[in-house]
C-alpha cells in the first residue's frame, strides 16, 4: 500500500516538482495539499492547477483542517512559516522533512526541541550527489586545507532572496569544523584595499543571475596546482527526488532531528 504524503509549498516549483514525481512513482500517494492562507491559490482544485491525472484535492493552508494526516510531509515553503505548520505536525505526530532554505540558528534550536517529538529531516540540500559532495570537502579540507587557499563560490538565479545560500553556508561550516576553525574565518565577498588574504581566512562568494538551479563549487589553490569539488543541479527534480527519498527514509523512524548522511547511511 503507498504512503500518503502531504507537501507543503505545493504551488511553488518545487512542490509541483515533488507532487509530480510522487505521482509517477510507487511509493507515495498525494494526500494533502498545503500552501500559505493568502496565496491566490487558496481552495482551488490541485488537480486543475497542476493538469494531474490523479484524485483531485483542494489547496488548504493549515494542517489542522486535514481529515485525514498524511504518513509524512514535505515542507518547501518559507522559513518564516516552517515552524508554524511543524509545531501543528508535532501534535499530530506527523514526520516532516523540511527542505526550506534560509533557516536561522534560532529556528534550527526550535527545530530541535521539535525533533523530541517526531522525526524530522532537516537538509539546506536535498540533492543526494551535494550531500557526498559535503563528504569530499571535509575529507579534502584535513588533508589540505591548512595548506592551501580555501573559496566556497556558489550561483543562483535570479529570484533567490537569501545569500549565501544555505548550501554554501553548509560547505563552510563542513570545512571551517574539519579544520578546526570558528565562524571568523568566513570572509564575504571582498572589495577595495583589503590587503593580501590571510592564511585561515575562507572566501565565500555568492552569484546571482538568469535562470541558474544551484552551482557550488570549492576551491583550493595551493602552489603550483588547484583543487576544484563543483556540484551543478540541472533540473528541480534533483532536489525533488532527494526529498522523495527522506520521507520514505522518516516513516517509522524514532523521534530525532536526521540529515541527508543518515538517509544515505553516510553517518
Amino acid at each position: 500500500m503507498k504512503k500518503k504524503l502531504g507537501i507543503i509549498g505545493c504551488c511553488g516549483r518545487m512542490g509541483q516538482a515533488i507532487a509530480r514525481l510522487a505521482e509517477e512513482g510507487d511509493i507515495f500517494e498525494l494526500s494533502a495539499v498545503i500552501e500559505a492562507a493568502k496565496h491566490p491559490c487558496m481552495g482551488q482544485s490541485y488537480r486543475h492547477l497542476t493538469h494531474s491525472e490523479k484524485p483531485d484535492l483542494k489547496i488548504t493552508s493549515d494542517i489542522e483542517a486535514l481529515s485525514e494526516n498524511p504518513d509524512v510531509l514535505i515542507d518547501f515553503s518559507h522559513h518564516d512559516t516552517t515552524l508554524l505548520h511543524l509545531e501543528k505536525a508535532a501534535k499530530k505526530k506527523i514526520p516532516y522533512v523540511i527542505g526550506t532554505t534560509g533557516i536561522t540558528e534560532k529556528e534550527l534550536a526550535k527545530i530541535s526541541i521539535l525533533a523530541k517529538k517526531i522525526p524530522i529531516l532537516y537538509s539546506p540540500n536535498m540533492s543526494l550527489g551535494m550531500n557526498v559532495v559535503l563528504l569530499a570537502a571535509e575529507l579534502l579540507a584535513k588533508k589540505l586545507g591548512d595548506l592551501y587557499d580555501m573559496e566556497i563560490i556558489e550561483a543562483h538565479h535570479n529570484k533567490k532572496a537569501d545569500s549565501p545560500s544555505g548550501t554554501a553556508l553548509k560547505l563552510f561550516e563542513v570545512v571551517r569544523k574539519a579544520l578546526h576553525r570558528d565562524e571568523n574565518c568566513g570572509v564575504y565577498g571582498r572589495k577595495g584595499m583589503i590587503g593580501k588574504r590571510t592564511p585561515k581566512e575562507i572566501g565565500i562568494h555568492a552569484v546571482r543571475g538568469g535562470d541558474i538551479i544551484g552551482e557550488h563549487r570549492l576551491l583550493l589553490a595551493g602552489q603550483g596546482e588547484q583543487i576544484e569539488l563543483f556540484h551543478r543541479v540541472q533540473s528541480r527534480d534533483t532536489f525533488a527526488h532527494g526529498a522523495l527519498k527522506g520521507a520514505e527514509f522518516l516513516i517509522g523512524k524514532t523521534p530525532g532531528l536526521y540529515d541527508m548522511k543518515a538517509v544515505l547511511g553516510l553517518s
